[in-house]
Order: structure tokens, then sequence, then C-alpha cells
């Protein structure tokens, strides 16, 4: 790891989040690059990459304390995921469960232990109106 003061590597398409209370972003449209600021030093880190994907952008971050879980977004095929990943211990491991639906650059906000998903691009979905009843998250 060799620090720096500013990130080593572009980080579009993707948000922000925190690790162990320290800032911490994963990927871009163009690589799967892991970078976290250790506050203490006001530098930047760069950790192993994300070990799923060639590029990871368009997910929402999750962060709980002492874990990070990356929800959906886009992949190297492009096509919007379901998969759920915990990063935890400074490792990734992907999870069991997964979204019910493919899913892209969308927004979660946490009410105790939930996990509420809005908006977003969905997988193999073709219509130009619909509605949901909360159901189908």
């Amino acid at each position: 790891m060799i620090p720096a003061e500013s990130t080593s590597f572009i980080h579009d398409g993707v948000t922000m989040t925190e690790y162990k209370n320290e800032p911490f972003i994963v990927g871009d449209y163009n690589h799967n690059e892991i970078e976290f600021m250790h506050l203490s030093h006001e530098l930047w880190y760069t950790a192993p990459p994300f070990p799923y994907r060639d590029q990871v952008f368009g997910y929402t971050p999750v962060s709980r304390p002492g874990k990070v879980f990356i929800l959906g977004g886009c992949c190297d095929d492009n096509k919007r995921s379901n998969r759920i990943f915990l990063y935890e211990n400074d490792n990734f491991t992907e999870m069991a469960n997964q979204l019910k639906y493919g899913r892209a650059n969308f927004m979660t906000i946490t009410y105790g232990t939930d996990v509420i998903i809005f908006g977003g691009k969905i997988e193999n979905w073709n219509c130009q109106q619909c509605e949901f009843d909360g159901s189908d998250l």
C-alpha cells in the first residue's frame, strides 16, 4: 500500500461510503480498484481490487459497523447485477442472498436493520409506466 494525498484512480459511476468510520470507494466504469482514506494520516491507500468483476459501477453501498455491502450494479457484461457482496475484515465475500432483480443506479436508506431500496434500473424491465406495491424489491 502506497499512501497518496488524493485517490490514485478515477471513480466515476460509483458512490463513496465509509468502512470503519473512514472514506471507502470501490471501482469505476473502467476498473475494480478499491481505495480508502486513513483520516488520522489524511492519506488515501489502495486495497486489493474487487475480486468478482473487472469493472464495478452503478452499485449502491450500504455501510454498517465494521462492514460494507455492495448491492447490485453493472459489471463486465454490462448487465444489471442482483448480487450482494460483503466487505468485512478487509476482504470481500459474495452473499448467498441476492436482490430479487438485477438493479443499477439506485439508492438505499437504512431503517434500523432494514435496507430500503429506491429507484434505479431493473434488468429485463421493458415498460413505459409501471407501479410498485413494494413487494418487488
